[in-house]
C-alpha cells in the first residue's frame, strides 16, 4: 500500500491534536438545563457527547443529524464548533428551555423577565453606548402566520403563500399594528392602538408591536455575543433563514434555533416592524428605562428589525437601527410578531 506523504501525515497530526485539546477543554461539566450539546441525552454535557456524535457521525453517514453548524453538511467541523462551545460555556439551550408561555387565541406568548442589555457602540456619536432597562412584558414566540393573519383579517398578502405555517408577509406598519387591535378585540382585551392618530396606549392590556428596545433585549435574551447563538456566519445559520440558506424565501416557523428565551426566527426569515418611529438623534437622550421611540417623528420611517431570508450579513447587526415607510406593504421580506405587556400573576 501506497505511503501517506509526510505533508498529509502532518494534517492529519494536527487535526487530531487540536480535537484532542479541545476534547480536554470541553472535559467540563453543565448540567440541570436541556441543551443542543447534550448528544447523548443523558441530562449532562461533557465530552462523552462529542465522542457520541463522532461515532454516530461515523456510523451514519449523510445523516444531518449532527449538523451541528448549520451549513448542510455532516462533517467532522461540526464536532469541533461544538466542543469549541463547549469550552467556552456558550451552550444553545433546546425548546423548553425559554421563559413561561402563555397562550391566547392560538397566539403562543413567551414570559419575558425584566431585565437590561447594553445598547449602541462605545464612541458612536449617534447610537453611543449605554445600558438600557426593560420591563417584563410578553413577546410571540413565533412570527405571525399567514393562518393566524387570514383568520382575523380575511385576507392573506403574502407572496410565499401555500403554507399556513409560513410567516406572513407583504405586510405594512399599519397593517401590523391594525391586526394587533383585531386580536386584542378577538380575546376581549384592550385595543392599544388609536387608528385615528395610531399611537399606542402601552398602558392597556391588549396587544401591540414590541418597541426597539423590547425587540433587542428579546433577541438578545442575555448574551453578549454578535448573534445570540455566538459571533460566527456559522453560528447565525443555525438561527436564521438569510441569504446563504434560505433558498430565495421565508420557511415555517420554528425550524432554526430558538434563543435563551425561547423565541424563535429573531433573526432572519421575515423582518420584523417594531413600534417605533425611527430617529437618529433618540439614543442620545432617550430614558434608561423602557424607550418607546420620539411621537413626533422627523423621518416618516418606522423601525424594523431582525433581517430576513433575503439578506446578507450585514443586515444583523444588533447595534444598527433599520427602518422604512410604514406604508411599506408590498415588500416580500417584512412582517411582525406580536407584544403585550406584563400581566399580574
Amino acid at each position: 500500500m501506497a505511503k501517506l506523504p509526510k505533508a498529509v501525515k502532518r494534517n492529519r497530526k494536527t487535526a487530531l491534536t487540536i480535537f484532542l485539546s479541545l476534547l480536554a477543554a470541553a472535559g467540563m461539566l453543565y448540567a440541570a438545563a436541556e441543551y443542543k450539546e447534550d448528544f447523548n441525552g443523558d441530562g449532562k454535557v461533557t465530552m462523552t457527547d462529542a465522542i457520541a456524535m463522532l461515532l454516530y457521525q461515523r456510523n451514519n453517514p449523510g445523516d444531518l443529524k449532527t449538523d451541528y453548524n448549520g451549513d448542510g453538511k455532516a462533517t467532522m467541523t461540526d464536532i469541533i464548533a461544538m466542543l469549541i462551545a463547549m469550552r467556552d460555556g456558550v451552550l444553545t439551550p433546546v425548546e423548553g428551555g425559554g421563559g413561561d408561555v402563555t397562550e391566547i387565541e392560538g397566539i403562543e406568548l413567551i414570559n419575558i423577565p425584566a431585565g437590561s442589555f447594553e445598547r449602541g457602540k462605545e464612541g458612536d456619536y449617534f447610537r453611543p453606548l449605554q445600558t438600557v432597562s426593560i420591563s417584563a412584558f410578553q413577546l410571540g414566540k413565533y412570527e405571525i402566520t399567514q393562518s393566524q393573519y387570514e383568520a382575523l383579517t380575511d385576507t392573506n398578502p403574502s407572496h410565499f403563500a401555500g403554507n399556513p405555517d409560513y410567516p406572513v408577509e407583504r405586510v405594512g406598519w399599519y397593517e401590523a399594528a391594525l391586526y394587533c387591535n383585531l386580536l386584542s378585540e378577538a380575546a376581549g382585551l384592550e385595543q392599544c392602538y388609536d387608528t385615528t392618530t395610531w399611537s399606542c396606549d402601552f398602558s392597556r392590556n391588549g396587544f401591540r408591536l414590541p418597541t426597539e428596545a423590547e425587540w433587542v433585549y428579546a433577541c438578545r435574551a442575555g448574551t453578549t455575543t454578535k448573534y445570540y447563538t455566538g459571533d460566527t456566519e456559522s453560528d447565525l445559520a443555525r438561527a436564521a433563514w438569510y441569504s446563504e440558506n434560505s433558498l430565495s424565501g421565508t420557511h415555517p416557523g420554528g425550524q432554526r434555533e430558538p434563543n435563551a428565551f425561547g423565541l424563535y426566527d429573531m433573526f432572519g426569515n421575515v423582518a420584523e416592524w417594531c413600534n417605533d418611529w425611527f430617529d437618529m438623534f433618540y439614543y442620545q437622550t432617550s430614558p434608561a428605562q423602557d424607550p418607546t421611540g420620539i411621537e413626533t417623528p422627523n423621518i416618516p420611517g418606522k423601525v424594523i428589525m431582525g433581517g430576513s431570508w433575503l439578506e446578507v450579513l450585514a443586515a444583523f447587526d444588533l447595534t444598527k437601527t433599520t427602518y422604512t415607510t410604514p406604508l411599506a406593504n408590498n415588500i416580500w421580506k417584512y412582517g411582525f410578531r406580536v407584544a403585550r405587556r406584563a400581566q399580574a400573576q
